[in-house]
């Protein structure tokens, strides 16, 4: 498998792997110029390989709020790639396909359905999440229920800030 300059050896792939996320990027930063809240650029390139992968292409971002703020997600882009008879076909993802769920008190569920994923699909998202919540940082998983090739996560944080990382 070879997508973007990253190759995958089909030997390292297990049997049961129904995607794989060839590259997944986060790069986390505070707004400084403005509203002093986090932002998260998160971008991801998944390759689904069996049927049961199609549920890859169903996209829940969890966003948290109280009473005085709430998370926003901006600038979302996604599509799927699929090679048919030769040629590549893009399928852009419509705002139809994007919709809020489950709005309780303090927290509510982004959804973004991509179309036409089928096994043999690229699936390729990024959005940019805005948080007024600074004193917990988002979590990073290197690893998750699909493998991964590339995982990135960069974090600047001002000098006058102090984290616990774990």
């Amino acid at each position: 498998i070879k997508t973007n300059s990253i190759s995958v050896n089909s030997k390292l792939i297990d049997d049961e792997t129904n995607a794989i996320v060839l590259y997944e990027f986060a790069d986390m930063y505070f707004d400084t110029e403005e509203t002093f809240e986090l932002i998260i650029d998160y971008h991801v390139i998944i390759k689904v390989l069996k049927p049961e992968g199609l549920k890859e292409a169903d996209i829940s971002i969890p966003l948290y709020k109280n009473e005085k703020a709430k998370e926003k997600v901006q600038q979302i882009r996604a599509a799927s790639y699929t090679l048919n008879a030769g040629s590549i076909n893009k399928q852009s993802l419509e705002r139809k396909n994007i919709y809020i769920e489950d709005p309780l008190k303090f927290s509510e569920e982004y959804k973004i359905s991509i179309p036409c994923v089928k096994p043999g699909s690229i699936i390729d998202y990024q959005y940019k999440l805005q948080t007024p919540f600074i004193l917990n940082l988002k979590t990073w998983y290197f690893q998750s229920h699909l493998p991964k090739i590339k995982s990135s996560f960069i974090a600047k944080i001002p000098g006058n800030y102090l984290y616990n990382v774990s």
